[in-house]
């Protein structure tokens, strides 16, 4: 925890921690489903954000978003996305496959994917850009 608040994890903390860290141990990925997790609004640098910091820090990749989205739609793609890695797709891949899942108005849904998600679907428009356009993967 950092900046006195809890659950708040800033960016400054994420660069601390790293310093000490092994230049050759193996990063993994890091997902930010949450708003505005790859972008600053704080920082007069624009390339320093929650995402890049990740990536500065050892993270092989990171997807983060690039402006606030919607809560049950986000759940739902980021379930697709998983969905995807699972199957052995790297990130940028699973990103750029979920992204277009949510535009295609004949979307199947993926194999057990529980009732609650899929019911997302009636929550908003998922094929709407201020959704799957706030997403972007760097790294890997």
């Amino acid at each position: 925890m950092s900046d006195g608040g809890a659950g708040r994890l800033s960016v400054r903390e994420i660069l601390h921690q790293a310093r000490g860290r092994p230049t050759g141990a193996p990063g993994g990925l890091v997902v930010l489903d949450a708003c505005v997790s790859d972008h600053t609004t704080g920082d007069f640098d624009e390339a320093l954000t929650l995402s890049t910091a990740f990536l500065a820090a050892g993270a092989t990749g990171v997807v983060g978003s690039r402006w606030e989205v919607p809560d049950g739609l986000t759940g739902l793609m980021m379930y697709v996305f998983h969905d995807r890695l699972r199957t052995g797709a790297t990130p940028v891949r699973a990103l750029r496959e979920a992204q277009l899942w949510l535009l295609d108005p004949d979307r199947v849904l993926p194999d057990g994917m529980p009732d609650p998600i899929a019911d997302i679907l009636r929550d908003g428009d998922p094929a709407a850009l201020e959704l799957w356009a706030a997403f972007a993967c760097q790294g890997h």
